[in-house]
């Protein structure tokens, strides 16, 4: 099968770098302190952004407090972050210009996991403090789409959560 595309939108955690394991330690710190019912890992929340977390998961709490203590623990964490193979091969042999990457993460933790993993970061990224939406609402991949100068219809996107494909096919 053949597909002519104008350009490639790439989620990041779980797609191009593996920060599982970075994810599980910085969000089951924080729900012990602000959610101890919950199991982060259990909770098919991957892909959506940490603030929106925050905000369903603790709406009691002060929300510059947990949403700092959440950035901090992942930023701490964000070092261990691996390119997952072949990751590095195919966004070496990309045109620039022609691909991006479209990550929930905030932009300081998405940077640190594509700088970790040693991936090259387009001009293009999209980072959730990008968007008035996260994922799952297409708005990732629509700003994607318009900073690579494309129709959201020329592109295709590799995604690996049900939030972040339920934005793409939005998008």
């Amino acid at each position: 099968m053949e597909f002519q595309v104008a350009g490639l939108m790439f989620d990041n955690d779980g797609v191009l770098v593996d920060s599982h394991q970075a994810a599980i330690d910085a969000w089951n710190q924080w729900c012990s302190v602000y959610a101890p019912h919950i199991d982060w890992d259990k909770q098919g929340t991957a892909g959506v952004r940490a603030s929106d977390m925050v905000r369903m998961w603790a709406p009691d709490a002060d929300f510059d407090s947990a949403y700092a203590f959440i950035n901090d623990l992942e930023l701490g964490t964000a070092g261990s972050t691996v390119a997952l193979p072949g990751s590095l091969a195919l966004l070496s042999s990309l045109p620039a210009g022609s691909w991006t990457i479209c990550t929930s993460a905030g932009r300081e933790l998405g940077l640190a996991r594509v700088r970790a993993a040693g991936l090259p970061v387009p001009a293009e990224f999209v980072c959730g403090d990008d968007v008035e939406f996260g994922k799952p609402a297409p708005d990732p991949y629509l700003l994607g789409a318009s900073r690579l100068g494309l129709a959201p219809s020329s592109c295709v996107v590799f995604e690996d959560a049900v939030a972040g494909v339920t934005a793409a096919r939005a998008a």
